[in-house]
């Protein structure tokens, strides 16, 4: 620890890493595995968030599949759900028939040779 850092500890304050003022222990959170203060005040940290926070709002994509019921031609959208339908009646029966499956090896009694 340098010179400056003891000094400040010992006067209960510490320098900000964003906008280097001089603050008051009680002005910067706390990391609660280390139980150190941040580098950054509470304030400069809250802008830092909502500005990370905005910035993602931003740059979120949009999804790379259609959304079934945004699409506003009726026969497409129609077309679509027909699709999803069928998608899940056929995951239905693979789930049903591999439920059969173990349920037949289960039943069938284990031969010694």
């Amino acid at each position: 620890m340098n010179a400056i850092t003891l000094e400040n500890s010992e006067k209960g304050t510490r320098i900000c890493g964003c906008c280097h003022k001089e603050l008051s222990i009680d002005s910067f959170y706390v990391n609660k595995h280390t139980n150190l203060p941040d580098n950054y005040c509470k304030e400069c940290r809250r802008s830092f968030s909502n500005l990370r926070y905005r910035y993602r709002q931003v740059t979120k994509k949009k999804p790379q599949y259609p959304v079934i019921t945004e699409i506003s031609d009726k026969d497409l959208r129609i077309k679509f759900l027909l699709n999803a339908l069928d998608v899940v009646h056929r995951s239905i029966e693979r789930k049903k028939k591999r439920l059969r499956e173990e349920e037949y090896r289960n039943e069938s009694p284990d031969e010694d040779f």
